[in-house]
């Protein structure tokens, strides 16, 4: 269906961290990020973490069956 977009990211601030391991199931490549004291998402009432540590994105890859990539 998405056969001419090379790259989609399951962004876990906006997504959660649930939803976007299962994004990583149906064919996102990319959990992004690295990302410390989030304001955006939160100033509208996000409830994920304001960040999360490398080992935590790392848990949460592994936990939906990919493999990190920087490891």
């Amino acid at each position: 269906m998405l056969h001419n977009i090379p790259h989609v990211k399951a962004y876990w601030i906006t997504l959660g961290e649930s939803m976007a391991q299962i994004a990583l199931s149906y064919g996102a490549d990319d959990f992004d990020g690295t990302v410390f004291g989030e304001r955006i998402q939160h100033d509208t009432g996000s409830t994920a973490p304001t960040g999360l540590s490398e080992e935590r994105l790392r848990e949460l890859i592994r936990g939906a069956g990919r493999q990190p990539v920087a490891e």
